[in-house]
């Protein structure tokens, strides 16, 4: 869809504050075709052998998503399943297929292979995925169109996503906040998820890091900071909940981003 019509894409697990219109006029203003996240792009490394975020794709139409489709043919031919197929099965047809065209247009995005905080084999890094472009193989990196890209932990990736915050407290002022999964390193080190955050309390993440993204005035030109949030492992803390007592904790995280976002009744 996004190949033959453009427009944009978003993960079912994501929660729309309010419109994407400024994002869409951006990207038309700048003549760019394509709009999307990018780990590592602030410069901040990221321990996950990852490079694209798939979970929110905005694109004209007739774009990079003509060869996405080819790419996506032409790996998996008559199979059935990814596994084996591809060096990241879970990302095969996102990231270890987006990222490769990415880098025919910028031959100095950040590389995640060259990350030495990644805790997974950089084998899986999906650079790997295709021909080193980036070396100039083919001679200089394409300028037939133009990208924006921005790492998603600076907007809708917010670092405390993976530690259930959905559903958070957000007039809990306790201190302390949960340690994360533990087969991982501390999120506060270098490459984690909390690296350069210090909110200390669910009420100080809300308003230090959710509210202060999301109120961000942009510059002339430019899209908001933050519109929607992601959730990850399906939101696994909101689970096993029904509709009415999800909206009965008027107090927490998920409950007042349906709020912000407008949804009747609240």
């Amino acid at each position: 869809l996004l190949a033959r019509y453009g427009g944009v894409a978003l993960d079912i697990s994501t929660i729309l504050l309010r419109p994407l219109d400024d994002y869409w006029e951006e990207l038309v203003n700048k003549n760019l075709t394509f709009r999307g996240y990018m780990y590592r792009i602030n410069g901040m490394p990221w321990r996950h052998p990852e490079d694209s975020a798939v979970w929110f794709l905005m694109s004209r139409r007739e774009g990079i998503f003509g060869t996405a489709v080819r790419m996506q043919v032409e790996g998996m031919g008559d199979k059935v399943t990814t596994y084996k197929v591809y060096r990241q099965s879970y990302f095969a047809l996102g990231d270890q297929t987006l990222l490769p065209i990415l880098s025919m247009f910028n031959y100095s995005l950040p590389r995640c292979f060259n990350d030495t905080t990644v805790i997974e084999p950089r084998r899986l890094c999906p650079e790997y995925s295709s021909p080193p472009w980036y070396s100039g193989v083919t001679g200089p990196a394409r300028n037939d169109m133009r990208m924006l890209l921005h790492d998603p932990r600076d907007g809708p990736q917010l670092p405390f996503v993976n530690l259930g915050c959905a559903s958070w407290n957000i007039s809990n002022d306790t201190k302390g906040i949960p340690h994360g999964i533990a087969q991982y390193p501390p999120g506060h080190q270098i490459g984690g998820p909390m690296y350069g955050h210090n909110c200390s309390s669910f009420k100080d993440c809300w308003h230090s890091v959710f509210l202060a993204r999301y109120n961000a005035v942009p510059a002339p030109g430019e899209a908001r900071l933050l519109s929607f949030v992601k959730l990850f492992n399906h939101g696994k803390e909101l689970g096993g909940q029904s509709r009415s007592e999800l909206l009965a904790k008027k107090d927490s995280y998920f409950y007042n981003w349906l709020r912000i976002a407008g949804l009747p009744g609240l």
